[in-house]
């Protein structure tokens, strides 16, 4: 394995194991929002769904839409975050201020650490094709598809 598909399978590692961690903060959070406020509830349900699903797929194959996908999505948890403790969500306001919940933190954190590794291996995804279409003439880059 050369130097630059092993950074790319570590920071492969690193987008999955960031969304593990965003499914647990998630899950951990779930019977509280579901009980508070249903809506969030069912948004919590699919959040765990998409992180379930790019997991998978990530654990299958390593494809610069998926990355950008999960860079998109801690986007939106890091900007829902954002929303609920400024100016609030509809039947949503108890968060309000609430900067230093353990759980909202600690989704932030996962939420940077998931764009940055997203970004940083969506970088080393697009690198390693164009290294392989300078490298190969065109009849092997087919064959490597």
């Amino acid at each position: 394995m050369s130097p630059s598909r092993e950074s790319l399978f570590i920071h492969r590692l690193l987008v999955i194991i960031a969304l593990d961690a965003l499914v647990l903060i998630h899950v951990l959070d779930l019977p509280s929002k579901a009980e508070e406020t249903p809506y969030l509830g069912v948004a919590y349900l699919l959040l765990i769904a998409v992180a379930l699903v790019l997991m998978q797929q990530l654990i299958s194959r390593a494809s610069s839409v998926l990355f950008v996908l999960s860079a998109f999505l801690g986007c939106g948890v890091a900007l829902a975050f954002t929303v609920t403790r400024t100016i609030g969500l509809p039947g949503a306001t108890g968060d309000l201020g609430n900067w230093t919940e353990p759980l909202g933190l600690a989704s932030l954190v996962v939420d940077v650490m998931l764009i940055a590794e997203s970004g940083l291996a969506f970088f080393l995804s697009t690198q390693s094709r164009e290294a392989v279409s300078t490298q190969y003439p065109r009849s092997a880059q087919e064959s490597l598809r």
